[in-house]
């Protein structure tokens, strides 16, 4: 069997079983899009076993998937985006300005992960297709890790009623954003690294999934105590 398909459902085992986790502690009414995130990824992934990556099926399955998975990456991160920010009332005085910031630095980071040139011009619909979709992971991805790491680090640094689950969701997301913008990376500049590459992509969102369902606790979605009872300005 091929072992990039082992790791691609175990990938999604591992998926399913942190879904199942954030359903057990009613984390997924906290972060509903996450938890359709999960579901949806793992129904990409599963859907490997109706054919392989040479299949024009699963292919045609798989670009017209990750638009949807797109999306919801996005929302993923405003969810966690609304879940920090109202710890923070005294600090809506510069909340625009941080904006802009993060967003200058994850359009940065992702310019500097590689402009393409323009090759695709004359190839095929598909090609071009499966080419565009390869660059929205790449970029998206470098975006989004920019976005979650500044949202953990300033809720790290400044903590405000925050529950551990958020700060432990903020971090993991960033990680996994992380690994997949290093992974497309890498494979944009060495070439022929794309099946080894591809696995280890494979393996840490698997590995990441069981820190999802590991970590996530009913309690970790209150505030700790002794933040909860520290008192905010304004």
């Amino acid at each position: 069997m091929d072992s990039l398909l082992v790791l691609t459902i175990a990938s999604a085992a591992a998926g399913v079983f942190a879904l199942w986790r954030f359903v057990l502690v009613q984390a997924h009414r906290t972060y509903p899009w996450f938890a359709t995130y999960l579901a949806a990824s793992a129904l990409q992934s599963f859907g490997w076993l109706a054919g392989g990556t040479h299949d024009r099926g699963y292919l045609l399955f798989y670009a017209y998937t990750m638009p949807l998975l797109f999306g919801l990456r996005i929302m993923v991160v405003i969810e966690l985006w609304r879940r920090l920010m109202p710890a923070y009332r005294s600090v809506e005085s510069i909340s625009r300005p941080f904006v802009w910031i993060v967003l200058v630095l994850a359009v940065g980071v992702s310019a500097a992960s590689g402009l393409d040139s323009l090759h695709f011009l004359g190839v095929s619909p598909q090609r071009l297709a499966y080419y565009c979709i390869s660059l929205a992971l790449r970029y998206s991805s470098s975006a989004l890790c920019v976005i979650c790491s500044c949202l953990s680090l300033f809720a790290l640094l400044f903590p405000r009623n925050i529950p551990p689950n958020a700060l432990r969701h903020a971090f993991l997301l960033t990680a996994y954003f992380a690994t997949i913008a290093a992974g497309f990376l890498a494979m944009h500049y060495v070439t022929g690294s794309a099946p080894l590459v591809g696995a280890l992509m494979t393996g840490s969102a698997a590995g990441l999934y069981v820190l999802w369902g590991v970590l996530v606790s009913g309690p970790g979605e209150r505030a700790p105590a002794n933040l909860a009872a520290i008192p905010q300005a304004g």
